[in-house]
């Protein structure tokens, strides 16, 4: 189990590293999607359903360049933005707000020299809890939810996604 933690943080640090460079590089900001999916197996088939379907969501950005990853901490977009960061951060709160599973979407903006663009910065709340509607950020921290009830619930959004989707393909 260790193992697999430090992968996750070595992971984390790698991207972190990368940002820094395409920052300092294209003094440009920066879009990074990731998808808010618990436990220490990142990548399995509904997560790479999600991180499919959160690209698709992000076609209305325009990008000069991205960078596509997955390791054992997770799906990764990074796209270099040649757009306005703080209209990128309203985009990027209207699909997290508006898309089905937007909940389960991260993504961030990032702005040169190394400024992440929050909710807060635009007038929004903080993203609630998928199970309990608390600040999510409080119920990580406290640990409030067991990974197979988040799991659970996960499973949930994507089946009933998928039906409305197919549902509507049908038509």
């Amino acid at each position: 189990m260790m193992d697999i933690l430090e992968s996750i943080l070595e992971g984390r640090e790698k991207r972190y590293d990368l940002l820094l460079k395409l920052l300092e590089r294209f003094k440009r900001p920066l879009l990074v999607l990731t998808l808010n999916y618990p436990g220490v197996n990142k990548i399995n088939d509904i997560s790479r359903f999600i991180f499919s379907e959160a690209l698709k969501s992000i076609d209305i950005f325009s990008f000069i360049l991205t960078i596509q990853e997955e390791g054992p901490a997770g799906f990764c977009l990074i796209g270099l933005l040649s757009e306005d960061p703080l209209q990128a951060k309203l985009k990027a709160v209207k699909i997290e707000e508006e898309h089905p599973l937007g909940r389960l979407f991260d993504i961030d903006i990032i702005d040169y020299p190394f400024r992440i663009l929050s909710r807060r910065d635009l007038g929004f709340k903080v993203r609630a809890c998928i199970l309990c509607g608390r600040e999510a950020s409080e119920c990580i921290i406290e640990r409030r939810h067991s990974l197979s009830e988040l799991l659970t619930k996960i499973e949930n959004m994507v089946r009933v996604y998928n039906e409305r989707n197919c549902h509507l393909r049908d038509k």
